[in-house]
């Protein structure tokens, strides 16, 4: 897994020459800009999650000063993982006085690395990581293909409905069945009943402890 630490630093490479006039009255040349990550999200999150971060930019000086870049353009951009960034896929603000810029990064659903890329150029960017981790099992809903079955048959289906605290259905998940009566119906690892005798029994779907 590749991530990007809290002192992993962009060095811009030469955006633009730009002459500014200082008060001596020389003329100082921007060279570039180094972005560094103020604000770093956690190594691992649950996909969905909202996650603060933050950017900061400084201008570097040709005389190997450095000061914040305020009033620029910043783009942040979700490259990887289908999450948003201040509600949309890509965001661009402007950096404040001290030439941070603080966002919002809603995970998506991609269990794996997610990631979201800042930028001052097209071609000078800060890539940021995070690894998604699965939302446990919040609820699981049952159904029966045929919840009265007559007896001598076979095959009957229970499926199980899988979903977080957030109402997103889960899939991929171990699912451990089991009958209340197993004289009246058994009940198989993926969910196939199977009538015994005469009588009501009630089947049941565990997943994560739910």
């Amino acid at each position: 897994m590749r991530r990007t630490s809290l002192a992993a630093i962009l060095a811009v490479g030469l955006l633009f020459m730009a002459a500014c006039s200082s008060s001596n009255g020389t003329t100082i040349t921007v060279l570039g800009y180094t972005v560094i990550i103020k604000t770093a999200p956690p190594t691992t999150a649950q996909v969905g999650a909202s996650i603060p971060i933050a950017f900061t930019v400084t201008e570097n000086e040709s005389d190997g000063s450095s000061k914040p870049a305020s009033g620029k353009s910043f783009t942040v951009t979700v490259t990887a993982g289908g999450g948003t960034i201040n509600g949309a896929a890509s965001a661009t603000v402007t950096t404040g006085t001290d030439g941070s810029v603080s966002l919002t990064w809603v995970l998506g659903s991609t269990v794996g690395t997610q990631t979201v890329r800042g930028s001052v150029s097209s071609d000078k960017f800060l890539d940021v990581n995070v690894t998604a981790t699965p939302a446990p099992v919040s609820t699981v809903a049952v159904t029966l293909a045929m919840p009265s079955i007559a007896l001598g048959t076979t095959g009957d289906q229970a499926t199980a409905v899988l979903k977080d605290a957030s109402g997103n259905v889960l899939v991929g998940r171990t699912v451990t069945w089991q009958s209340s009566t197993t004289t009246v119906v058994t009940v198989s690892a993926t969910g196939a009943i199977t009538t015994v005798g005469a009588g009501t029994s009630t089947i049941t779907a565990t997943s994560e402890g739910q």
